[in-house]
């Protein structure tokens, strides 16, 4: 709930965009919810800055519309980002599919060190307010004979855009691959990471490692 008594003006001045400092031990989804500042919309204008402080952390909101009994704020650039580490946890062994098409998912997905993501039953989940994040991927794997993989980032039960091809000339060759992007993150996002062959059949793919990180931008 909103504290006008941890609300305080420290600079600027109409028409200039002012800046306000907010203490609370509210989460930051909680925060950028609808309508917690409502109560302060004949203190705000459009463009203000609050900056928050709920001692974990320390982020900014930026106020984009205010009306009678109503503020809406965004999330600009946090000093506190949001990330992720998302990892293979064990050496793992797949049989992929001989049609080319059908993708197999990686098991043994971790988490490691994070803001706003959980993990269960093999699903990264992002339970932040959303964004824009960088992504970069790592990967250490071979074949068993000569073939093309892809390893692709499912997001909500559909393959993305996030994918890296991993090109093997010759069998159990131990090789290295790398992908970067930026894409938006919604919250409730969830991620898998799927991988298929190119058709051939007994087509098997040992992943020695896999990391993928993700961070606000």
């Amino acid at each position: 709930m909103f504290d006008n008594e941890s609300f305080s003006h420290v600079g600027g001045s109409s028409p200039a965009p002012r800046i306000y400092t907010y203490d609370t031990t509210d989460g930051r989804t909680v925060v950028l919810g609808a309508g917690y500042f409502n109560e302060a919309y004949t203190k705000l204008q459009v463009k203000d800055l609050i900056i928050v402080n709920n001692s974990v952390e320390v982020y900014t909101a930026k106020v984009t519309a205010v009306s009678k009994n109503s503020v809406v704020v965004a999330k600009t650039s946090f000093l506190d980002r949001e990330y992720a580490y998302y990892y293979l946890s064990t050496e793992t062994v797949l049989n992929l599919n001989s049609d080319g098409v059908t993708y197999t998912e990686v098991p043994d997905m971790a988490l490691g060190l994070n803001r706003d993501f959980t993990f269960a039953d093999n699903t990264l989940t992002y339970t932040g307010v959303g964004g824009v994040f960088m992504f970069n991927g790592t990967s250490s794997v071979s074949t068993n004979k000569t073939a093309d993989i892809t390893m692709s980032l499912e997001i909500n039960g559909v393959i993305s855009g996030v994918s890296m091809l991993d090109a093997h000339q010759g069998g159990n060759k131990r090789q290295s691959t790398a992908s970067v992007g930026i894409f938006e993150i919604n919250s409730g996002d969830e991620f898998k990471v799927l991988v298929k062959g190119d058709g051939q059949s007994n087509l098997s793919a040992t992943f020695y490692n896999m990391n993928l990180t993700f961070m606000e931008v």
